[in-house]
């Protein structure tokens, strides 16, 4: 059984826009926190496209 998490980066799609761009250890920092709030402690597969999987 899987948990499907999809992020949505700071200044992409529904986020709101940023003033410019944005550093990658806080884009980072931000995908940090949310798994470490939502993905239980168990183990994390993490799958991303383009800059997400730059990030992961």
């Amino acid at each position: 059984r899987y948990r499907l998490i999809v992020p949505d980066l700071p200044g992409h799609w529904g986020s709101e826009p940023s003033d410019g761009p944005l550093p990658m250890d806080v884009m980072l920092a931000g995908v940090d926190a949310l798994l470490d709030a939502r993905a239980d402690g168990g183990p994390t597969i993490v799958v991303g496209n383009s800059l997400g999987a730059w990030i992961g």
